[in-house]
């Protein structure tokens, strides 16, 4: 499990799913650090309070998120990702695979 606390905008994962906890005020996650190219991550949320923010292929930089959209997630609300390279540069950035929105 991964606790994010008011104004947190990153976090670091150890393993490719993690459960994420709110755990006071709201966060809006810019970046994931300590992933490796080509894995799988799986985030579920298990309450409110976490935005996960989109970021434009051409301006991606590491560990940033590129989205469909960003995710204001609610409990039950999950997401998977894949770093890969990606844009001019090739930052290794964290791809949206797939999402389900059930809270």
């Amino acid at each position: 499990n991964i606790a994010v606390a008011n104004t947190d905008v990153t976090f670091a994962i150890t393993r490719s799913a993690h459960t994420i906890t709110q755990t006071s005020g709201t966060s809006t996650i810019a970046t994931i650090t300590g992933g490796n190219t080509g894995q799988r991550l799986v985030l579920v949320f298990t309450n409110a309070g976490v935005t996960l923010t989109d970021t434009a292929v051409a301006g991606a930089t590491a560990d940033q998120l590129v989205l469909t959209a960003g995710l204001t997630a609610a409990a039950g609300d999950c997401i998977e990702l894949i770093l890969m390279p990606v844009g001019a540069a090739a930052a290794l950035v964290w791809v949206e695979v797939s999402r389900a929105v059930n809270g």
